[in-house]
């Protein structure tokens, strides 16, 4: 699955959604920088029309020489309004999963000498021990849980 989490730098507003294909989500985002959804898209501005709001947002100034029927021209390019990131809930789940191993190894550590004590008290014949040992075990995979 793929996430989309696009923010608009201007006003601050924040837009989110998950596709199941890259298709999909390119056809998607299509639409949306075409229809300019979520804010202005990367663009040229003339210096007449620059502001000191988008002079701060430039990523590349051309100036374009004078010619008999026109005078000098700077233009700029500024960046799009919003930012578009984009993750692979797959590689999010394993480091979710990789964090949820390391929570548990450190739980188990805790419990693990009871273990000891109830495989002892197991070969005596007494499952009550390994049964708390069991359920102490659940416990700790229910609290961290994977995805």
């Amino acid at each position: 699955m793929i996430k989309l989490q696009v923010v608009n730098e201007v006003n601050g507003r924040s837009f989110g959604s998950k596709w199941e294909s890259q298709a999909e989500k390119n056809e998607y985002l299509d639409k949306q920088i075409a229809k300019q959804g979520w804010g202005k898209n990367e663009r040229h501005i003339s210096e007449s029309e620059m502001t000191e709001e988008l002079r701060s947002r430039i990523i590349s100034t051309v100036v374009i020489e004078a010619t008999e029927d026109q005078p000098e021209q700077t233009i700029h390019l500024v960046k799009a309004d919003y930012v578009v990131t984009e993750t692979d809930s797959e590689s999010d789940n394993d480091l979710h999963n990789q964090l949820v191993i390391q929570a548990r190894a450190v739980e188990f550590a805790k419990i693990d000498v009871n273990l000891m004590e109830a495989l002892a008290e197991k070969e005596l014949g007494n499952l009550t021990p390994m049964e708390s040992y069991l359920t102490a075990r659940k416990a700790i995979k229910d609290n961290n849980p994977k995805r």
